[in-house]
């Protein structure tokens, strides 16, 4: 888990131009100002290519949140 969440943190300061720090599990798209929904699919695509995953349609909606990201990769990466 703490190696999804570091690679998640460069994902998200890469596209969202922020501090790796400001990225946590308690993230979400409502108190990270930068994570709008076009960098939403900028984040899920790099997610996915990072960690080699396809999410369906149900799920990039569900990823709103660092914690639920963690959840669904563990899921598909086990």
């Amino acid at each position: 888990m703490e190696h999804s969440l570091a690679k998640l943190q460069k994902i998200f300061s890469d596209i969202l131009e922020i501090n790796p720090e400001q990225v946590t599990e308690r993230s979400t798209m409502d108190n990270l100002d930068e994570w709008d929904s076009m960098k939403h699919l900028e984040l899920v695509m790099s997610i996915e290519s990072e960690f080699n995953v396809s999410f369906e349609v149900h799920e990039i909606v569900e990823l709103n949140t660092v914690e639920k990201i963690i959840e669904i990769l563990e899921e598909k990466i086990a």
